[in-house]
């Protein structure tokens, strides 16, 4: 157990980072204080630091660009499921009662897409069953509106509902 100089409490040693300057090997401040101190600084200082991040963005674009394009390799299925959400709110095709758990569903989804695509020979998609923008239809951006297709069979269907998933006579 260790005291915090912060928040005065005594807590677990692991809750403190490393700090070789310290008779212990650690910070004087627990891992919460810290948080919520960096937190209320980001607050305090958000103009400085949206400055400081684009000049560090504009000076080292090469080594930001790398990094971004380094992470969305490693993380497909979590940039597709993303991109897919900021075009869905773009389109206000997001419910508002869309759940933390129906959020997982539908990172999961793309997920599965980056799981089966060494099984199959041509490329799969995640794709909206009713579109988010189509002639005479507006679907959801929800987990029971996602199917699992091939590269061709999505790029043919288009913005268009098929025939097979209109449930309206007529």
């Amino acid at each position: 157990m260790k005291k915090c100089n912060f928040c005065k409490i005594d807590r677990d040693i692991s809750l403190f980072g490393k700090d070789s300057r310290g008779k212990d090997g650690l910070k004087t401040q627990c891992n919460l204080c810290k948080r919520v101190e960096s937190k209320q600084y980001r607050i305090d200082n958000k103009e400085k630091i949206t400055i400081y991040a684009a000049k560090y963005r504009k000076e080292n674009k090469i080594l930001c660009n790398k990094r971004v394009s380094k992470w969305s390799k490693e993380n497909r299925a979590k940039r597709n499921a993303t991109w897919s959400k900021y075009r869905a709110n773009k389109l206000q095709a997001t419910p508002n009662w869309l759940t933390e758990e129906m959020n997982q569903e539908i990172k999961d989804i793309y997920q599965e897409v980056q799981d089966l695509r060494w099984l199959n020979e041509e490329a799969l998609h995640v794709d909206h069953i009713i579109p988010l923008q189509g002639n005479g239809v507006c679907g959801l951006h929800i987990p029971s509106n996602l199917q699992i297709l091939t590269a061709s069979k999505n790029i043919s269907k288009g913005n268009k509902l098929l025939p097979e998933n209109n449930t309206q006579e007529g």
